[in-house]
Parts: structure tokens; C-alpha cells; sequence
């Protein structure tokens, strides 16, 4: 059929130009392999009409992988060494045969093309049909097959049941103790009655943060991959996607099918009220109707067990093994509850190299498609919140959640059912994850495992809780109204600052800065006191943190010769070392001889804890001489901070230009400061 064509186009079209052309033949291949095997390049040369270079890039962690594919420039390879980095791993260039590099592409193309999903771009398509053209008579045989002796056999077989029985209920996983909310060290309650946990630690999960402990030696290959489970800490074994949908034609739908991270939930102000679709499911012979929220709460199960399978794939192997690495102690090895929340945030939230996400990548490759529904609920996943909850009741098949964070109640389901929130009560505290099951619905699931705490341990939460939203302020971002009143309290704060000093910028001896800050902070203190009734002041006499602790310069200032506090309407209270060496240096720009003024200079513009605002203000101080420094410390004769200045600190500074800005004062929610009174009282 196909001479057929061809023969009714050669006599109805004209010939193209490249019919003559011989076929294109390799002339040169090259390799560059890591020093550790784990992943190798390839570079073949072609002449014909048009010379290029095809080159691969093969992965070998958890499996052959072709990651990419190219056509680049002829010669191509002869660039290889001059491109890669001093600090990047050794990958020398060695010349080859070019028939055993193309066997080489040919075998990684056929364990790649037998990996789920295969990619449907139209471009790497094109481009694995050039290089499957190339290569395919080159096609190694498959390796004979060698079978186990039976000893061998019988411990595989062994270690691969061990390796099915949940991690958190073995001995062999110590956990990893003295976590906190968002990597802040505290001394944390003990969790007792963990619903959702079946071993419970010292410890609130540090998965509520990407995990950032320093540098920790490795995560036994086995126990990662034992969680793929993930959501259902007591499943013994994972079962593939496809052999779920087979079950469930076999026996109808039920409650779980597969192990996967659990249910949601609801914030104030929700979102937009939920469409009352209703979807018909057979379970044995009775149909019944469930409600739009149940159908994805049921639905979310399996989809999330397809996502974290996706996650384990090869491709993303060895992003997730350092992820994991990172996460697990000194002696190399994780607590189910942080591997758990670790993989979680990879699956959800972590940037790849091309700044998309697992989560992304699953919905645009999964095929078949998922409906507009499915399509939307994975994707608002991204939205995950992570905080210390305190248990308000029950609502339907929902749990109702205060996050002490952000002051908000989130009606919470899990996709395992009712009964896996069944033991939750009233007064009790969490700490865990949570995602919203659509991003059109008030509901959220549990997303991960949650830990959970007694009611009296909530005081010593509660403090945990403050250091948190301190050190992290844009957790408010969900409540507007504690984001107003935020703003509202610091512009209060820095129009006292101001009338005590009559300034909001002060630049002041290190040694004399602490005992001015006590002037402001006594001032607010005693304002504050004067508006409450006298039963209540006497209560707050003692104050905590204390005026002194208060008034102390953070330690990394205490050695500087100069101290600017500033109280921006913006940035709000900071402080900044060496400022009067920089606004000498702005006073007489003669200066700029001696190196270290503009050396101090150069460190404030590329460091990225110095706000544009700071740079900002030495201009606004001596406006006539920010030229004379500019020019000066970037070599630039012809700069003029009123025409070049911005782009400056755009460049300089592109982080902060990037963030939304934040208050920095955090208020609290009327449940947390409740908790605090109560921990104030036991110190007392």
C-alpha cells in the first residue's frame, strides 16, 4: 500500500529535492560518562546535506531513562568540556565507535519507550522517531535471561515482604526526634492518640516544611520505596492503578481501593459554593447518588495513587532519593511521618528544573486525560496548607479544623472515610496537611498522615505556633483580614517610633542602640497598659518578652561599630550594621578611595536580606552625591541614579522584587491568644 502511494505521488507531484540525497552517516561518536555511572551523554556526528550533530542525555538512576534528546550544531561535542562547570561533576569525553554508541541509544530508547507515561509533545516525538531511525539496526538483543538459584530466590522473596509491611510499625526505622513547625527547633509535646499515625513521635511533623536539617547521610533505597503507598499508613502493599479499576469492575465501588494521602476540607471565606452535580455509582446491585464533594472525595484516592506512582518513576528518581536524603537523620534513615510528608511536598509542591512540578507534569502526560473536574482538583492540590490545627467537631462526613495560623476553619475529609477522623475530638490538636478537594468547593482533604495532640498539650503548641507565623508571615496571606489588621498594627507601631524619636531612621553606636530601643518599647508598653482596665493591667505588670529582651540587638549586630534602625512604612523595624560607614560614604564621596567604604556598599547591594529600601534611603539622604559613588563602585561614568537606578536594584535585588510584601508584625487569632494566656498562667 505504501509503494502504492508513493507511486501515485511521484506521478502527479514533482520529486523533492531531498529524494536523491543519500542517507546521512555517521562520522564521529562521542561519550561522557559521570565519574559515579549515573547518567551518560552521547554525541553523534552526520554528514549529507545538512551536517548536525545527534546528541542523549541518559539517566541511570532507578533505571535507564533517555531525558533528552537533541539536534545540535556539527561539532557540537567539541564544546562539551568547555561548557560544563568547575563545581559540576566530572563527566570526561572519550571518542567511540560509532556503532556501539548507537547500540548504546538504541537499548536506552527501548527501556525509555516501555516507561508510563510516554511523552506526548510533538517535538520529542519527532525527535524519537529520528533517533529510533537512526539507531535501529544497531538494536542490541535482549540479554539472556539468568535465573536466581533458589537460595538467592528465597531471600529476594523474603526482603521483598519485609519490605511491604508499613514502615512506621517495624523496629528497623529509628525516628527522627526534635522537629518543629516549619524547621523551628522547641521542646514539643509528646502526640498521643494518633489517629492517623500508627506510631506516634516527639515531635510535630517537619514534613510541615521542605526539609532543610544540613547535610544527612543517606536514605536506605528500600525503605523509599516502600512508601509509595503513602497515604494509608496501614497498607501492606501497593497495587497499580490499572489493577484498581480491574477490582473495582469486579466488585463495585468502595470506600478506598487504594492506599493514598487523605481527605480536605474548609477555609473562611470559602470558596464559591459547589455545583450540586450528582454522579450515579454501582456498588454491588443497589445504585445510589453521592453528592458532587463525596464523589471527588472518593475519586481523589485513586488519582492521588496514580500521581505518587508517576512520582516514582524513573525520571524523577534521583530528585526524590536527595529529597529523602535530606529528610532522614544523621544515621541515614527516616520515621514514616517525615518520609510521608517529604514525598508529599515533592509530588505537590516541589520546582523542577524547568519550574514546573510533578503534579503538572501528571496532569498534562496522564492518558487517558482526566475530565475538566479531575483536571481541576489535582491542580488546586498545589494549594496545600501547613499548620497545627485545633479540633472544633464535627460536620457531616467532615471534620471541622482551626488553623491556628492563619484563624481560619477548614471543613476537612479524608478519602479512606468517616471512620479514619472518627477518633478526633473536640479540643484535640493536629498537625499535618491539607489540600483542597476542589478548587470551586469549601471542602478539604488530608493530604499525607496527621499527628495528633491532646488538648492539654495546645499551650505549648500555641508558642510553637507564634514562632512560626513570626518567622513567617505570609502564612496570613489566607485570611485578608488579619493581613489588614497586620498592616494596620505595624503603621500604628512606627507612628509611635516616630514620636518618640521624631524620626523613623536612626543611625546609632552599637552599645548605645539597645538603650534607645527601650525609650520606644517602654513607650508602647506603658500605652498599651494605659488602655486596660486596672484588674487587667495589674495581670499584665509583667510582661513576656521582657523591655530587655525586647531592646537586645539581634547577636550578628552587637559587633558593628554602627547600627541603623529603620521603621519603614513597608519593610517595617530593621536594623542594619555598619550603616554610618555607607552614609559617610554618601556624605563625602572623596571616600571612595579607601575600598572598604565601597566594598560595604557592593555587600548591601548584592545581598539579599538588604531591602531596595535601605539603598533608597542613603540616596534620598544625599541625593547630589549618589551619582559620584554609583560611578564609582560600578565603573560606570556615565550612570545616573535618576535614569538607572531602579534597573539596578531590580537586578541586584530581583528576589525581594518578586515577593509580594509583608507586614512585619503578626497579629494572632483569638483561639491562639486564648492558648497563650493559658501558658502565661503556668509559667506564673
Amino acid at each position: 500500500m505504501l509503494q502504492e502511494t508513493m507511486e501515485v505521488l511521484a506521478a502527479s507531484q514533482p520529486v523533492p529535492a531531498w529524494h536523491a540525497a543519500g542517507p546521512n552517516r555517521p562520522v564521529g561518536a562521542w561519550c561522557a560518562v559521570d565519574v559515579w555511572d549515573s547518567e551518560r551523554v552521547l554525541f553523534i556526528d552526520y554528514d549529507g546535506p545538512v551536517p548536525h550533530t545527534l546528541m542523549a542525555h541518559i539517566g541511570e538512576v532507578g533505571g535507564t531513562l533517555v531525558d533528552k534528546l537533541a539536534l545540535l550544531t556539527p561539532h557540537a561535542a567539541h564544546a562539551w568540556e568547555g561548557m560544563r562547570g568547575e563545581d559540576e561533576v566530572l563527566m570526561p569525553l572519550v571518542e567511540q565507535d560509532a556503532a556501539e554508541v548507537l547500540a548504546d541509544l538504541a537499548a536506552a530508547l527501548r527501556l525509555t519507550d516501555l516507561t508510563w507515561p510516554r511523552p506526548d509533545d510533538e517535538e520529542v516525538i519527532a525527535l524519537r522517531a529520528l533517533a529510533w531511525a537512526r539507531c535501529r539496526d544497531h538494536l542490541p538483543d535482549w540479554p539472556e535471561h539468568q535465573p536466581l538459584v533458589q537460595g538467592e530466590r528465597a531471600r529476594v522473596l523474603d526482603a521483598f515482604e519485609q519490605v511491604g509491611v508499613p514502615c512506621g510499625g517495624g523496629s528497623r526505622h529509628r525516628p527522627v526526634a526534635g522537629r518543629a513547625v516549619l524547621g523551628l527547633r522547641g521542646e514539643l509535646p509528646q502526640p498521643r492518640a494518633a489517629v492517623l499515625e500508627p506510631r506516634p513521635d516527639h515531635r510535630l511533623p517537619g514534613g510541615l516544611a521542605a526539609p532543610q536539617d544540613g547535610t544527612r547521610s543517606g536514605t536506605p533505597r528500600s525503605f523509599a520505596r516502600c512508601l509509595q503507598a503513602m497515604g494509608d499508613l496501614r497498607a501492606h502493599r501497593t497495587r497499580r492503578p490499572h489493577a484498581v479499576e480491574r477490582s473495582r469492575r469486579r466488585r463495585g465501588v468502595q470506600a478506598r481501593t487504594t492506599p493514598s494521602p487523605q481527605g480536605g476540607g474548609s477555609r473562611q471565606p470559602p470558596h464559591s459554593k459547589s455545583r450540586q452535580e450528582e454522579a450515579v455509582v454501582e456498588h454491588g446491585d443497589s445504585p445510589r447518588v453521592l453528592p458532587r464533594i463525596a464523589r471527588l472525595v472518593a475519586r481523589s484516592g485513586d488519582l492521588k495513587s496514580e500521581l505518587v506512582a508517576f512520582a516514582h518513576t524513573p525520571r524523577f528518581a534521583r530528585r526524590l532519593d536527595a529529597r529523602l536524603e535530606e529528610a532522614a537523620d544523621q544515621l541515614g534513615f527516616l520515621d514514616e511521618a517525615m518520609a510521608v510528608q517529604t514525598i508529599d511536598h515533592f509530588v505537590l509542591q516541589h520546582r523542577l528544573a524547568d519550574g514546573s512540578s510533578v503534579l503538572e507534569r501528571f496532569v498534562a502526560q496522564r492518558r487517558p486525560p482526566l475530565d475538566e473536574d479531575e483536571r481541576a482538583m489535582l491542580l488546586g492540590w498545589r494549594d496545600a496548607v501547613e499548620a497545627v490545627f485545633e479540633v472544633q467537631g464535627s460536620h457531616g462526613d467532615a471534620v471541622v479544623l482551626h488553623n491556628l495560623l492563619d484563624d481560619l476553619d477548614y471543613q476537612v475529609h479524608s478519602n479512606m472515610g468517616r471512620h479514619a477522623l472518627g477518633k478526633l475530638r473536640t479540643g484535640m490538636f493536629v498537625a499535618g496537611r491539607i489540600v483542597p478537594v476542589h478548587p470551586d468547593t469549601n471542602a478539604w482533604l488530608v493530604s499525607g498522615n496527621l499527628t495528633t495532640y491532646p488538648r492539654g498539650d495546645g499551650p505549648q503548641l500555641a508558642q510553637l505556633a507564634v514562632q512560626t507565623l513570626t518567622a513567617h508571615p505570609q502564612l496570613l496571606r489566607r485570611n485578608p483580614r488579619m493581613l489588614r489588621k497586620a498592616w494596620e498594627m505595624q503603621a500604628e507601631a512606627r507612628a509611635d517610633f516616630i514620636k518618640v524619636f521624631g524620626t523613623d531612621l536612626l543611625v546609632l553606636d552599637a552599645g548605645e542602640a539597645p538603650e534607645r530601643m527601650r525609650e520606644y518599647h517602654r513607650y508602647r508598653q506603658d500605652k498599651a497598659l494605659a488602655e486596660l482596665d486596672d484588674e487587667t493591667a495589674a495581670k499584665a505588670i509583667n510582661p513576656t518578652p521582657s523591655l530587655d529582651g525586647l531592646s537586645s540587638l539581634p547577636e550578628e549586630l552587637r559587633d558593628a561599630h554602627t547600627v541603623a534602625v529603620i521603621f519603614d512604612e513597608t519593610e517595617g523595624l530593621c536594623y542594619y550594621a555598619d550603616f554610618g560607614h555607607l552614609d559617610a560614604l554618601f556624605t563625602d564621596p572623596a571616600l571612595a578611595r579607601d575600598r572598604t567604604y565601597l566594598s560595604r556598599l557592593r555587600h548591601y547591594l548584592n545581598d539579599d536580606s538588604v531591602a531596595p529600601m535601605v539603598i533608597r534611603r542613603l540616596v534620598q539622604r544625599h541625593p547630589d552625591n549618589a551619582d559620584a559613588v554609583f560611578r564609582e563602585l560600578l565603573r560606570k561614568p556615565t550612570f545616573s541614579w535618576e535614569r538607572d537606578g531602579e534597573e539596578l536594584l531590580r537586578r541586584r535585588k530581583a528576589k525581594h522584587f518578586a515577593n509580594e510584601p509583608l507586614p512585619s508584625i503578626t497579629p494572632v487569632g483569638a483561639s491562639l491568644a486564648e492558648l497563650l494566656r493559658k501558658q502565661g498562667k503556668k509559667r506564673r
